[in-house]
């Protein structure tokens, strides 16, 4: 994630959370700065290395709803959402890099 010094000077820095701080800045930014463009980039990889294995991964689940619960704009994915994006992980980690 990049962000402009400009958007944090306007809307302050990230919340002091241990989890969630990136998209507590990204739904804040959406509400009071719907003019403001959000870009993904297809090029840009990201690896969070706590998250090497699938074990690790869903042990955050529980840690990140709870922050995730703090943002009022934010809504949690149903099962099957949840379901498509675990399918989704196992299927890029057997693809040969």
């Amino acid at each position: 994630m990049a962000v402009r010094a400009s958007v944090f000077e306007e809307l302050g820095p990230f919340q002091p959370w241990k989890r969630a701080a990136d998209s507590e800045l990204v739904h804040r930014l959406a509400s009071q700065r719907p003019d403001l463009r959000l870009a993904y980039r297809h090029s840009m990889v990201m690896t969070h290395m706590e998250f090497v294995s699938s074990r690790a991964r869903i042990r955050r689940l529980s840690l990140y709803s709870q922050t995730n619960s703090k943002i009022s704009t934010f809504k949690e994915l149903g099962l099957i959402d949840r379901f498509g994006i675990v399918r989704q992980m196992l299927r890029q980690a057997r693809r040969p890099r």
